[in-house]
């Protein structure tokens, strides 16, 4: 059976300014290798096999950006975000922004040196920024907790936590960039950012001996930090693999083309859940989406009012790109 959608009015602004706008929320998903993060509750093994239970764990994200598909980069500017394994399900509006789809995100953990050592009374209550109880802030000098750990470790191997841990990791020379890839979609004026968090890749290679409390920017504060970057402890939705992507993008028609006022996209994509269409130009600004299809169809495009150039035809499922296609509008 075949689905037919026409989309009869859009117009087209070549320019970051006038794309669509879309609301940007981020949303975290707290975990713990596959189960879910509960303060004071979840048990679970580290990459050494001993067992750890967490009763805090929060920490800054700053200085955000995302990449489209054309590389062309994104700024968030002024956002900041205290992420808190306590306070699961928060939903942070980030703003608008004129951007449809994003594969990439690039972060920092902590908080920059211009802004680290002001004032938190300066903030509005609320305010990642703002004084915070507990506490997220050391003072003046040293600024903000990065990130603030705390929990027990199973150090007597009996299997139960026993050994109280506190990692406070702060300093100018701590703040952290990791880059997260991912596909994103927008969906109903609002571009989800879903993360999902593991906290056992916090601990990968760290023995968890010792001294464990450790307040500033040691080299197991440093380490923490440099897993959360770079050991897998964020991810974002995936694509297919570019090999399926590509063996995909054969099974989409888009006729004719070159095309003129309108087009006729056949498409027959594997898997049952429901797809997002956009068409986007040469330099990666949306000018068309559609959402909620299903995985075999036909939609029928008005083309009459965009200009000539080269575009291209995206598949996502759940925010995955699935397939894409290029097209050639010609007058």
């Amino acid at each position: 059976m075949k689905y037919i959608y026409t989309i009869l009015f859009f117009c087209l602004f070549i320019s970051w300014a006038d794309a669509q706008n879309n609301m940007v929320v981020a949303t975290f998903k707290h975990k713990a290798n596959s189960e879910d993060l509960i303060l004071n509750k979840t048990v679970f093994p580290i990459w050494n096999g001993k067992k750890v239970i967490l009763s805090r764990a929060e920490f800054y994200i700053s200085e955000i950006e995302f990449k489209k598909e054309d590389d062309a980069a994104m700024p968030l500017p002024d956002t900041y975000i205290l992420v808190n394994a306590g306070k699961p399900g928060v939903e942070y509006k980030l703003g608008e922004y004129p951007m449809q789809a994003a594969k990439k995100m690039i972060l920092h953990f902590g908080v920059p040196a211009s802004v680290n050592h002001l004032d938190p009374a300066t903030y509005f209550s609320g305010h990642p920024l703002a004084f915070q109880d507990p506490s997220m802030h050391w003072g003046w000098t040293s600024g903000y907790r990065f990130i603030a750990l705390e929990g027990m470790i199973d150090n007597d191997n009996d299997g139960i936590p026993e050994t109280v841990f506190e990692i406070h990791s702060l300093g100018d020379a701590l703040y952290t960039k990791a880059e997260v890839e991912g596909y994103l979609s927008a969906k109903d004026g609002n571009l989800h950012v879903d993360m999902t968090l593991d906290y056992a890749q916090l601990f990968k290679d760290i023995a968890m001996k010792g001294n464990l409390i450790q307040h500033g920017s040691s080299s197991l504060n440093a380490k923490v930090l440099s897993n959360a970057a770079l050991a897998k402890f964020i991810q974002l939705p995936q694509s297919v693999s570019t090999k399926d992507v590509v063996e995909n993008s054969s099974l989409i028609s888009c006729l004719p083309n070159p095309a003129q006022d309108h087009l006729n996209v056949f498409y027959t994509l594997p898997g049952e859940q429901t797809m997002n269409l956009l068409l986007s130009n040469s330099l990666g600004v949306a000018v068309m989406n559609m959402n909620n299809l299903p995985a075999k169809g036909n939609v029928s495009l008005s083309t009459e009012r965009l200009a000539e150039g080269v575009y291209f035809i995206s598949f996502f499922e759940k925010g995955r790109l699935v397939a894409r296609n290029k097209i050639l509008i010609s007058k």
